[in-house]
């Protein structure tokens, strides 16, 4: 018979034993994300104790990484063995999730997802070419179709209404126009225009929109003409809308001084601050606006983008649903993975994203219970649904065509990087160097493509081209069936 004191150890010993089970079991996540405002963290620590504690059996470490130096941590982890399990793999600007797929760091969803992971979104968000490549699914859309990747005119009601103005501008006179007015009765204290050269896809989303306005049918970034498949630089839209914007600048001087150091995030603190009276944004610029800086509906408006008379020849062109969240393909535990991947990108996440981040999100909600949520939100669509249309995308005609990006270098200076030159008054003859980045731009994609070809990839040059592009109704899968293949 065993005494009081050898039982009592005895139960000791399994309580212990019990409890470093349990701690055993608890699966261990690395979350990667790459940061896009100051309050990220303290967003996604409160949804990660919502998901931890629905999975009290998984620990879930997230880490938020500087933006301009996630891409290289990211490729040193992978390439160093020793990835993140979840990270944001998707973007506008490459590398995009496909090629991370192509390379084989993320794992299919396959035999993971459930049948809700689909029925949650619009039916032709989930396609091959966005978030599908090769007949495997990847990921899912983290942003509403369009709305992310238009720019917007945003306009400082508080301020328009002591320059006397009321309705935002319709054309480019009447912006050059209430620009002088407003840089006249702001004295220094406000300025009438803003624009950003520091981040590309800002830039092209901003002046680049305008420019589709005026007739251009090619992609706002870069300058790319789907009709014939050659970058274009020089077409006459693109000339026009520099040429608009250095007058604003150089003969207007209403644009605010400093602006050629502005980056998106310094951008957005300055229309904040009461700085500017109008900008060019982006969608999510507007739920930054409510939630960081507690803007209210009465303080800002947004706008569809001017045109050149105020008559739209084409609308802008938006591009493809982009994929966000990935999972990686060496994680050791793919379950536990898939459910927070599932988790990101549920209806409870994306509410809460709407509300205190003002992001349209791209599941099937009701307008009504968006307006709710955050007051901009309803605008962002409409601008969107009223106003933009679905561009082509090669990787719709054939999925090799990431193999093309990967292989393409964009030539340097960028045409970023010249627009800003020729707006500021650095170089006098936008023409002669739009010539020239065309012909560098044009001689890279054919040497991309020639490379893709020797890889193995079944690319060409016609993939590009779209002759039944209008930039006037969406591109649909009617209009792919009638293209023809590769020769």
């Amino acid at each position: 018979m065993s005494s009081p004191r050898s039982r009592f150890a005895r139960l000791a010993m399994l309580l212990t034993t019990a409890l470093l089970g349990q701690a055993a079991a608890k699966t261990t996540l690395n979350f990667w994300w790459s940061q896009e405002s100051a309050e990220d963290k303290a967003f996604l620590d409160a949804r990660i104790a919502e998901f931890e504690k629905a999975n009290p059996d998984i620990d879930v470490r997230l880490q938020v990484l500087p933006a301009d130096q996630y891409l290289n941590a990211v490729n040193l982890a992978f390439r160093g063995g020793n990835p993140p399990d979840v990270f944001r793999a998707g973007g506008f600007s490459a590398p995009r999730l496909e090629d991370y797929a192509a390379l084989g760091w993320l794992l299919p969803l396959n035999n993971l997802r459930s049948n809700s992971l689909i029925t949650r979104y619009p039916s032709n968000t989930i396609a091959e070419g966005t978030v599908i490549f090769g007949g495997k699914m990847y990921s899912v859309p983290y942003f509403r179709t369009g709305v992310n990747n238009m720019a917007f005119l945003y306009y400082n009601k508080k301020i328009f209404a002591e320059a006397g103005l009321s309705a935002p501008p319709r054309t480019w006179n009447e912006v050059r126009a209430y620009a002088r007015k407003i840089t006249e009765t702001g004295k220094g204290r406000y300025f009438g225009w803003a624009m950003q050269p520091k981040s590309p896809p800002s830039t092209y989303g901003g002046y680049l929109s305008t420019v589709a306005r005026r007739g251009f049918v090619g992609e706002p970034h870069p300058a790319l003409d789907y009709t014939t498949g050659r970058y274009n630089a020089e077409h006459p839209g693109q000339v026009a809308a520099v040429e608009f914007l250095r007058k604003l600048n150089l003969e207007d001087k209403a644009v605010i001084p400093g602006w050629e150091s502005l980056d998106f995030n310094t951008l957005q603190d300055t229309f904040a601050q009461g700085r500017v009276g109008m900008m060019l944004g982006f969608a999510a610029y507007a739920g930054t606006f409510s939630t960081r800086y507690n803007m209210k509906e009465s303080d800002f408006g947004i706008a569809p983008m001017p045109t050149e008379t105020g008559k739209y020849l084409t609308r802008l062109p938006k591009g493809p649903p982009v994929g966000w969240f990935a999972i990686s393909a060496r994680t050791k535990a793919p379950k536990e993975a898939y459910k927070l991947f599932d988790f990101l990108n549920s209806e409870p996440f994306s509410l809460a994203n709407a509300q205190e981040r003002g992001h349209a999100p791209p599941l099937r909600l009701p307008t009504a219970t968006l307006a709710r949520l955050n007051f901009t939100i309803p605008a962002q669509i409409a601008v969107t649904n009223t106003e933009g249309v679905l561009r082509p995308d090669p990787r719709l005609r054939s999925p090799d065509w990431v193999k093309v990006l990967a292989n393409f270098k964009p030539p340097q200076p960028q045409l970023y990087e010249i627009h800003a030159q020729y707006i500021n008054g650095q170089i006098s003859n936008y023409l002669d160097a739009a010539k020239k980045y065309d012909a560098a731009w044009n001689a890279e994609l054919d040497r991309a493509i020639a490379a893709a070809q020797k890889d193995g990839a079944k690319v060409c040059r016609e993939l590009l081209i779209f002759p039944n592009y209008t930039a006037t109704r969406d591109f649909g899968s009617r209009d792919y069936a009638a293209l023809p293949k590769c020769k």
